[in-house]
């Protein structure tokens, strides 16, 4: 008797601390993500969970090894129940159970699952067995389609990512501009080169402001003319003529050349 006791507490021992491994990689994984998120790669997170699945598949064969006493056959029965506080628990279970009562014992020495997930799974059984083999088949091969269908396009985007990975580090990236165009920019937006103006017919025309009139007979005579501002501007054009004789005409006070004739 105190043999297989030894040997049970021995085993008890050993997946404690396999539990505890497993739960340090879980920790730091969490901790990873949260806090290192800025430079953790996929790499480092795939290389986290190999180690905890090698960790789980470690502990699943201790649990089954012949040296193992089979833990089925053994019950736990709570030994006290107290509404104090006791410290050993508390520091045993890191803080989440400070008192052993009656309220942490039925989940914690539980040995089968809670009657809501029980009903639950009682109904999935049923429906799992009222499928015919023909509907199931059918199932699993749609199944099995859409896992295949989702497995191709994620082979195809990871060779796209690795190509594209390839030729970045080799300086090879695909270009995307177009340097001639790029230059037919720069110059329209600078210097307006290859930019059509488009102008209205009888706007700028006949915009001098000074226009003089056809010689006519008679005394020269000089017409000026005001500007006359364009109806682009949205105002009535104004425009005074000013005629000025020559001096050469007769006038009250004209004097006549050679003097006085006799």
């Amino acid at each position: 008797m105190q043999r297989e006791e030894k040997v049970l507490d021995a085993c008890l021992e050993e997946m404690i601390t396999k539990v505890q491994d497993i739960k340090g990689s879980i920790v730091q994984l969490l901790y990873k993500i949260e806090h290192q998120s800025q430079i953790t790669n996929w790499t480092s997170v795939l290389d986290s969970y190999a180690v905890i699945s090698g960790q789980i598949r470690t502990l699943n064969n201790t649990l089954r090894s012949e040296k193992t006493p089979l833990l089925r056959n053994l019950a736990t029965l709570p030994i006290c129940l107290s509404q104090e506080r006791d410290e050993s628990l508390e520091k045993l279970t890191e803080g989440r159970v400070q008192a052993f009562n009656h309220e942490v014992v039925p989940d914690y020495l539980r040995t089968k699952l809670d009657p809501t997930i029980e009903n639950r799974e009682t109904e999935l059984r049923k429906y799992a067995s009222s499928i015919t083999n023909d509907v199931g088949q059918k199932q699993v091969n749609q199944m099995n389609k859409m896992v295949n269908n989702l497995l191709s396009l994620i082979h195809n985007a990871r060779d796209e990512w690795d190509a594209e990975s390839i030729n970045s580090a080799r300086g090879l990236l695909q270009q995307t501009t177009a340097p001639a165009d790029t230059n037919a920019l720069i110059s329209a937006v600078s210097f307006g080169k290859g930019l059509k103006t488009n102008i209205r017919p009888g706007v700028g025309r006949d915009m001098s402001p000074m226009s003089v009139a056809p010689p006519t007979p008679g005394p020269p005579t000089v017409t000026a003319q005001t500007p006359v501002q364009s109806p682009l501007m949205g105002k009535t054009t104004s425009s005074i003529k000013t005629n000025i004789k020559s001096g050469s005409a007769g006038g009250p006070y004209s004097r006549q050349r050679g003097g006085p004739r006799t």
